[in-house]
């Protein structure tokens, strides 16, 4: 049975020949009464407390939905970015390394090339040198053999001329 204040406040009592003192009876009343009152209104003041409570609560549990799901996004975010990151610096590496191999080669056949161009002129000189000592030696005796020429030919005047 639910009772109100009023309930408590307009509450009779019939009167028997031994009953209760009337006016302790209804001074209690009044003060259970007032008491009750209190205490339902401290009962509405903590439900209604108790509800905005539970509003903030579910607002807050929205907000941490939120802030999870931000977080989870931010996170897959963060995770491609990463990948990509990864991706990206293991093409420049691919690259790079390309690149080097390819000026290493194209270095490894300019010294082939310079060394090539090397020994053709080695041979080159060598075979100036032979070609020039031959000539030489050819000049040298076409000297030697004028000389004897001129040799002879000049005591030949000589003997004429004393003659």
């Amino acid at each position: 049975m639910k009772i109100n204040p009023l309930d408590i406040y307009n509450k009779e009592f019939t009167v028997s020949a031994l009953g209760y003192n009337k006016s302790q009876v209804e001074e209690f009343l009044d003060d259970l009464g007032v008491e009750y009152e209190r205490m339902m209104q401290e009962m509405k003041q903590i439900k209604d407390t108790n509800e905005k409570l539970k509003e903030k609560l579910k607002s807050y549990e929205n907000i941490e939905e939120n802030l999870k799901n931000t977080l989870r996004s931010i996170e897959e975010i963060a995770n491609k970015q990463t990948k990509q990151a990864r991706e990206e610096a293991e093409i420049i590496i691919e690259k790079a390394e390309m690149k080097a191999k390819k000026m290493k080669d194209e270095v490894k056949d300019d010294l082939s090339e310079e060394y090539k161009k090397l020994e053709k002129l080695e041979k080159t000189k060598t075979f100036f040198k032979i070609r020039m000592r031959n000539l030489l030696e050819s000049q040298l005796e076409v000297l030697e053999d004028d000389e004897e020429i001129d040799l002879e030919k000049y005591e030949e005047e000589i003997e004429e001329y004393q003659n």
